[in-house]
């Protein structure tokens, strides 16, 4: 994840910026799943409101991924608890 390692080097370099605060409201945000006011994003500059929408790309990946790796898992479940009592019977 680019984004989030570019997003915590700009708030290391000026926390108190108006643009440190809103991105971190956005990281806290996602990990939280937590609402955001979207007029935060509208109210950055354009290089922070490109990194917003950066994590923002990588945030979706990311989730989408997740949400595959569980409905695998789901299927790798089903599959063991219908094959267990089949191998009792055998």
């Amino acid at each position: 994840m680019l984004a989030i390692q570019r997003i915590r080097r700009h708030i290391e370099a000026a926390p108190d910026s108006s643009s440190a605060l809103a991105l971190g409201r956005l990281v806290a945000a996602l990990r939280e799943d937590a609402p955001l006011r979207l007029a935060e994003l509208y109210g950055l500059d354009r290089a922070s409101f490109e990194l917003a929408l950066e994590l923002l790309q990588e945030w979706r990946i990311e989730r989408l991924y997740a949400d595959r790796v569980e409905a695998f898992a789901d299927v790798q479940r089903l599959h063991a608890a219908r094959a267990a009592p089949a191998a009792l019977h055998a």
